[in-house]
């Protein structure tokens, strides 16, 4: 998007004029650009889906956790009070910039893991009460044989990248470890995990969504309506 583009959309807000545009380096699913303006640094997110109850829905949950003390990233209301608008067919809203690091995956070390499922943790436990009649439910689908045969065929794909990046040998290393573990439980019994209760959960949890601060995690980035027995 030009710096013209982005103004546009951001006079929806009260933010004043950009001075400088800047894309992150992560963010591959949605348009992100960091603005900095006359009254500070924002987040401008404009979604690369078209479905406005899932956004709906998405903020509903952030709003949610965040009252009840989860450092989620609550959009910024625009001039007349919205938390997103839709702008030539695409939905757009507008973040803070939060303080905290984000921690490459190659860099986490076992104190940050550590930190991320505690924190894991603590946000499904107060998800556990968020009313979810309204909401779509994503059914988990027990199936060994065929999930194996999608393992090895992206494990063909992998292999026949000529310049393999760090990204691919992860890839490489994450399906061999899965395929392993899938294979030595090929006959396990999964009856009492489908009788659990549904529930919401972060849809995309990793470190990308994450920041942190003084030892733990002091953001975390909107959530993604998904749901687990």
């Amino acid at each position: 998007m030009t710096q013209t583009e982005c103004q546009q959309l951001a006079d929806y807000w009260d933010i004043g004029s950009i001075q400088s545009i800047d894309i992150p380096e992560t963010g591959t699913i949605n348009t992100i650009r960091i603005l900095t303006t006359d009254t500070g640094k924002f987040v401008l997110r404009v979604y690369q889906h078209h479905i406005r109850q899932r956004i709906e829905t998405e903020h509903r949950v952030v709003a949610w956790v965040a009252e009840k003390g989860i450092p989620a990233v609550v959009p910024i209301r625009t001039r007349d009070g919205k938390d997103f608008v839709e702008d030539k067919g695409q939905f757009v809203t507008l973040l803070p910039f939060v303080s905290g690091k984000q921690i490459s995956r190659d860099q986490l070390q076992t104190a940050d893991i550590d930190v991320m499922g505690r924190f894991l943790g603590r946000l499904h436990r107060v998800l556990q009460a968020f009313p979810t009649e309204d909401m779509s439910r994503v059914w988990i689908k027990i199936e060994p044989t065929g999930t194996l045969a999608g393992i090895d065929r992206l494990e063909g794909v992998v292999r026949a990248i000529e310049k393999p990046q760090l990204t691919d040998e992860y890839a490489l290393t994450r399906l061999i470890s899965r395929r392993d573990w899938l294979q030595g439980r090929m006959s396990e019994d999964a009856t009492g995990f489908f009788k659990l209760s549904f529930q919401a959960v972060h849809g995309d949890y990793q470190e990308t969504n994450l920041f942190f601060e003084n030892g733990e995690v002091s953001a975390m980035a909107l959530l993604h309506k998904e749901f687990k027995c």
